[in-house]
């Protein structure tokens, strides 16, 4: 472990050594992306094999979400174009924010574990990489098209000389990215444009679990379609492209274990085949598939307390609406995520709409409040009730704070490591007027500032922007009187009491994701909850643990993907 005493390990809590492998001196607000390549937010894949780690990256992550408000807006009778979009981005963000670029997608790199810091590009496409997987000596990445729906998705095969091929593809769904390997068989599920599906259904996904033949890798056989999760395959939360048709998958005791997003909060199925006396449970394919989070499941939607799972209040359709699993000292844990990255977008949306007829302060603080306000959670499933019973040590160290996703997780040296989102940097563009932040500007900070007010004003002052405001003014001209109290009705008592909330909380949190660690299942402690000091590491994305030590790399989307070394120091 030489390597860990090359470096100045980064401040921690627990009793780990931490390592910073990329751009080991720099700072917050430092460009990194592995190798000095900003737009290179993401560092979704991760895998060892042999001596190298390899990694697939998210490009332009932050493009898709300008994208997305920049319809929202349109949809509301703002048709701005995109230069104003990105001159109002820079303004709420103070250039935090890269500008999208029309360059290629994702990257695959590898790493030599004894050269750290230096790596080697041996592919590139254009969408993004989702997830990897080895098995046996290949490595299968998946892949992500996002709001990109004209793109195909791929499963692309690096075989031991780093050629790359595609073994599978898809243009339905906005990624394939479950994956599990299961008595020596590998496993993707995702959604296959190649599936039929039956008269009448043509506003269902094609939701397929594949299993890879092991004597041809572009031979994909069904264990499961769409009539397995029949009541799920039209939910908008499946159909989004800001996820997946199915999240996660895992392979524990003999079964696969998925889950799929869920407007009402996540659900999950248990997979297997058939066993002896289980013909008559079998699908066509000679699988058993059972609902264990659902609605005719022992535990709802989300593992929420109620029935209706996540459907109340301004939180319906964001909190809980995607699950994840986690295998450790042979029991099953899941944990949840919830969609912080909508409810930012209806909030940006929402304020830059301020002037617009149906501008309700509650509505669009409303859905960041509640995603706030729910805890994110950890489960352990109990396999005798069927239940998921709540890890209250877990809990207790992420309430009240701005974590919003339960990541990934892995197991090193004897524990168990998990990866958090905290959503601090990105809530703080709704509230940094009221939270104080402000006031904690460096010079240079009010500098750019500045600079982005006068380029916000600059494209506010074109053509295109005139001529809209001149159509609005026409508009409001023709339009019945305003009401002495619509101001009074546009910042609501409610919306005022929980942008102080909001604001309160994100003020007291350090920003940075948080990374937890158990050797019990039950006793939980922090090893950051800061990002390794750097707030906008806002997740903690993917883990590799090796001889080394256990990597890791983060959602960095204004300055890039960081890649960390841990060495828990018992062995």
């Amino acid at each position: 472990m030489a390597l860990l005493k090359q470096k100045t390990p980064v401040k921690v809590k627990s009793s780990d050594t931490v390592i910073r492998i990329t751009n080991p001196t720099g700072k917050p607000k430092e460009v990194d992306g592995l190798v000095g390549d900003r737009q290179q937010g993401y560092g979704w894949s991760m895998a060892e094999r042999g001596d190298y780690i390899y990694i697939g990256t998210w490009f332009n992550t932050i493009g898709a979400v300008v994208t997305i408000i920049q319809a929202g807006l349109k949809a509301k009778g703002l048709n701005l174009s995109q230069e104003t979009i990105e001159a109002m981005m820079d303004t709420v963000s103070n250039n935090e924010i890269p500008h999208p670029t029309k360059g290629l997608g994702g990257q695959i790199y590898k790493m030599h574990k004894d050269k750290p810091g230096e790596f080697e590009k041996i592919f590139e496409t254009d969408v993004s990489f989702r997830n990897v997987v080895l098995f046996g000596d290949d490595l299968y990445f998946t892949t992500y098209r996002g709001v990109n729906m004209n793109k195909v998705n791929h499963i692309y095969k690096v075989d031991l000389d780093d050629n790359v091929t595609s073994v599978y593809e898809t243009t339905d769904g906005a990624c394939t990215r479950a994956n599990a390997i299961l008595d020596g068989k590998l496993y993707f599920a995702g959604a296959d444009s190649k599936f039929e599906l039956d008269p009448g259904d043509e506003d269902k996904v094609k939701l397929a679990v594949l299993e890879k033949s092991n004597e041809d890798d572009t031979v994909w056989n069904y264990v499961a379609d769409y009539h397995d999760f029949y009541e799920y395959s039209d939910d908008s939360a499946v159909k989004s492209p800001a996820g997946s048709p199915f999240w996660d998958m895992v392979s524990f005791k003999g079964s696969l274990y998925c889950t799929l997003p869920g407007h009402s909060g996540f659900i999950a199925y248990e997979g297997h085949p058939a066993k002896r006396g289980e013909k008559t449970k079998a699908n066509q394919y000679g699988w058993v598939w059972t609902e264990i989070v659902g609605n005719n499941a022992v535990n709802y939607p989300g593992i929420c307390e109620t029935p209706k799972g996540n459907q109340v209040d301004y939180g319906a359709g964001i909190v809980s609406v995607v699950g994840a699993f986690g295998v450790f000292n042979d029991a099953l844990y899941c944990y949840n995520i919830d969609n912080t990255i909508t409810s930012e977008i209806m909030g940006i949306t929402g304020m830059l709409s301020i002037t617009q007829p149906d501008f309700k302060l509650s509505n669009f603080v409303g859905p960041v409040h509640d995603t706030i306000k729910h805890a994110q959670k950890m489960y352990k499933y109990n396999e005798t009730t069927g239940r998921f019973d709540e890890c209250v040590g877990f809990t207790k160290l992420v309430e009240n704070t701005c974590v919003e996703y339960v990541w990934k997780s892995a197991v090193y040296n004897g524990e168990f490591y998990v990866g958090t989102m905290d959503s601090k940097v990105i809530y703080n563009y709704l509230t940094r007027l009221t939270n104080g932040s402000l006031l904690y500007m460096s010079l240079d900070d009010w500098k750019a500032q500045f600079a982005a007010i006068g380029r916000l004003f600059k494209s506010l002052a074109n053509k295109q922007t005139l001529e809209m405001v001149k159509a609005l003014k026409a508009a409001s001209a023709n339009a019945p009187a305003v009401p002495k109290n619509s101001l009074k009705e546009k910042f609501d008592w409610e919306g005022i009491k929980m942008l102080a909330s909001v604001s309160n909380t994100v003020r007291k949190d350090p920003g940075g994701f948080h990374l937890l660690k158990t050797a019990d299942g039950e006793h939980w402690e922090h090893v950051t909850d800061c990002g390794f000091g750097d707030q906008f590491n806002y997740g903690c994305l993917r883990f590799a643990p090796t001889d080394h030590g256990l990597y890791m790399t983060t959602a960095n989307p204004f300055y890039g993907t960081q890649l960390y070394l841990l060495k828990n120091n018992k062995g």
